[in-house]
This record gives C-alpha cells, structure tokens and sequence, in this order.
C-alpha cells in the first residue's frame, strides 16, 4: 500500500518531548531512544501490561512495537509480547486486554494473581484511568507487602493535577492531558478551522460511557455541544445513530468531536467510516487520519508508548519510580487534504496549515 504521507515538519523528533534541562548523561540517551548498554541482571524479567482496548485493535495500531522498542532501548535487553515458538526473550511482557469491558476489568485483572504471586517485575496500564484504576484497585485489594513492592507505571489521558492515583506508593503516571484537549483547545480549533462567524458553532461529541458525565453542560462564547455517551455493547449501531443525531436536519453540527478513549482508538477505522463523510470531524490522535479522517490534534501514541517502555525498562533496571524522568508531552496537528469530509466548504484554511505538524493525503476508504 502506498504511504500518503509526507512531512509537513518534524516537531521534537517523535512529537512527545521531555522537559528542557531535565536529563543528562544515560539517561538523555535513553529519553531519547538511543541503545544503551545492557544491564547485566536485565534478563529473565517480566511485565504484566494492561490496556482497555481489544487484542486485535491494539496489535493493529502496532502501539506494542513501540513499548517493546523503548524497553529494549533504556535497557538492551531482548524484549517481546506473549512469546511463542520456544522464543526466550530477555524482557517478557505479558498482556491482558479489557475488550471494552471496563467496570469489571479490576476483577479481571485480580483473577490474574499478577499481584498475588508476585509474578511479574512491574505493571504497565495502559487505555486511560479504567487500566490505571484497574491495576492499583488489584493490587490494593492483595495488599501483601510483596504485592505493594510491584511498581506500576501507568497513562492516562489526564493531567497531572488531576490525577488522584499519585497519593498511592510506588505508582507513576505518564499524562497525555487529551481530556483538557477535548474540552477546549479541539473546539476552539475546529471553530477556527471552519471559519464560523456571527454566531458560536455547535460540535456533536461522541464520548465513551460515563456515569454522570459533565462534559455537556460545558460551554464558551464561541462554541456549545450536544454529546452523546456509548461504549463497546453494540457499538457500530450506536455510532450510526450519534452520527444521525449530529447532521440530521434542523439541529445539524458544525463538527464532530471524538474523545481520546482507547476503545474508540482502537475503533478509528470504524469511525471514519461512518463519520468522515458526513460531516468534518476532529480526532485525537493521528491515527484516525491516517485512516481517512480529516484533522487530528493531540499527542503522538507511537511515541508515548515508547516513552513508556523506557520507563519500564529503567525500573526494570533498578531505577526508583521518583527518580524516573519527567515525560512532558507535545501535540501534533495533522490535517488531510483529500476533501470528501462531509465539508461543503473543503478549502482548509492556511492559519490551519502553517499550524500544521503533519500533512497527509488519505481518501476514506
């Protein structure tokens, strides 16, 4: 298949940079994905990872490649996911996937015995706070002193202040702040792209299922929303339906807005399909685009879940979880040019295109 993208600029190398001035020497290196020497004891180790989404949408985004990759750049060590046919890696990660199912995936994660037995070195969650949740809740819920000893470093798409996992010992999280983006900067950013004047414009946001959720009663002086809640139970039929809600006459949206849930990731050619040329739709991560759909602002995955696996494979190698760098991520802006997105007016604006981290041509297929 030929690769429709080309590079508008690059911003930070892998766009998710660390602080300025927070690393040196080994370390820099390893933030920075060089190889460093491997650590004699790094072997026969492993790492429980969860995430929310299924197997199979996970493996297709090919976010394991990424982490498995940073492992083996902090440490030098081998390092593969579910080895099969005899393979004896270094660093083995074992896996467990919620499918969507995230109000029982404590439990499931518990029945795991990961933290139990003390079977593995640390515990990466990954898919926002249901993973994080899920993992602190299990091993709180041992409550050994070997099962407190396991680190877990987890990613959410939250901020730091806000995160309410960092009072529990011996936890870390790495925040892509995609919450505050979808709350503000990503419809103050379509308003802008869509050249609406002379009144606020109205976006229709899709969100996973969330008790109680304030999202719509969010509002500015520029945009309002309507928002629908769905999740994993009949998922394509309610799509169509949010969809419908958000162009059908009379109460039609200016934009569709997806939130950054990991179950949706893992869903993003689904969801262009269905969105993409119905009406301009804003994403919050490049890997929607790159299946078609229209603009993308938000952090780099690929590079985040490396980031990730640097982490972890420094813990692995005796790093303290305070002592881990500080991970500080930036945002790409990816735009499409191909035009059929539900756009009556497709010219993109140029304010929109200088902002640009990244340019793609990617018809819906």
């Amino acid at each position: 298949m030929a690769d429709h993208r080309f590079s508008r600029r690059t911003v930070m190398g892998t766009g998710l940079g660390f602080g300025a001035g927070l690393l040196t020497g080994t370390n820099q290196a390893q933030a920075e994905g060089q190889p460093a020497a491997k650590i004699a004891h790094i072997t026969g180790k492993t790492i429980g990872f969860l995430n929310t989404m299924t197997s199979a949408d996970f493996n297709k985004l090919n976010l394991m490649d990424a982490f498995t990759a940073g492992v083996t750049a902090a440490t030098g060590a081998s390092c593969v996911a579910d080895p099969t046919g005899g393979l004896t890696p270094d660093v083995v990660v074992t896996t467990k996937f919620a499918d969507g199912n995230y109000a029982t995936f404590a439990t499931t994660v518990k029945n795991l015995n990961w933290f139990s037995t003390s079977s593995k070195d640390v515990v990466v969650a990954t898919g926002g706070v249901p993973s994080a949740s899920a993992a602190v809740m299990a091993r709180d819920l041992v409550g050994t002193v070997a099962a407190l000893n396991i680190p877990i470093l987890y990613m959410t798409g939250r901020d730091a202040v806000s995160d309410d996992f960092n009072t529990k010992d011996n936890a870390q999280g790495l925040y892509l702040n995609t919450s505050n983006l979808t709350l503000g900067d990503i419809p103050n950013l379509m308003h802008d792209f869509l050249k609406v004047t002379g009144r606020k414009s109205k976006h229709f946001l899709l969100s996973y299922t969330v008790a109680n959720s304030p999202i719509s009663k969010l509002e500015t002086d520029n945009w309002h929303w309507d928002h629908k809640d769905i999740d994993a139970n009949n998922f394509a039929k309610n799509l169509s339906s949010a969809v419908t809600a958000a162009v059908s006459v009379g109460n039609k949206h200016d934009s569709f807005i997806i939130s950054a849930d990991p179950y949706f990731t893992g869903e993003c050619s689904t969801i262009v399909k269905e969105v993409g040329k119905k009406i301009p739709a804003c994403y919050p991560f490049r890997e929607y685009v790159d299946a078609g759909g229209l603009i993308s602002y938000g952090p780099n995955l690929k590079a985040a879940y490396r980031r990730l696996g640097i982490w972890a494979g420094m813990v692995l190698g005796g790093t303290k979880l305070e002592d881990l760098p500080p991970l500080t991520p930036s945002h790409e802006l990816v735009v499409n040019l191909h035009s059929d997105h539900g756009n009556s007016n497709n010219a993109i604006p140029d304010a929109i295109l200088r902002r640009a981290t990244d340019i793609v041509w990617a018809p819906i297929p």
